[in-house]
């Protein structure tokens, strides 16, 4: 499990809105401008449980 925290500032972000990629390309393949990049699934429903 890791543990995530809300970041200080929004800084590290503020390429999202200056990007001219495509919304889609971002989600699918990543930052413009990086080598690679990470995509971390979220399991809506980790505990195995139906809502």
């Amino acid at each position: 499990m890791i543990d995530m925290e809300p970041a200080a500032s929004t800084e590290a972000a503020d390429w999202l809105p200056q990007s001219n990629a495509d919304w889609w390309d971002v989600v699918r393949y990543g930052p413009p401008g990086f080598d690679e990049y990470v995509r971390i699934a979220i399991d809506p429903n980790p505990h195995g449980r139906r809502s």
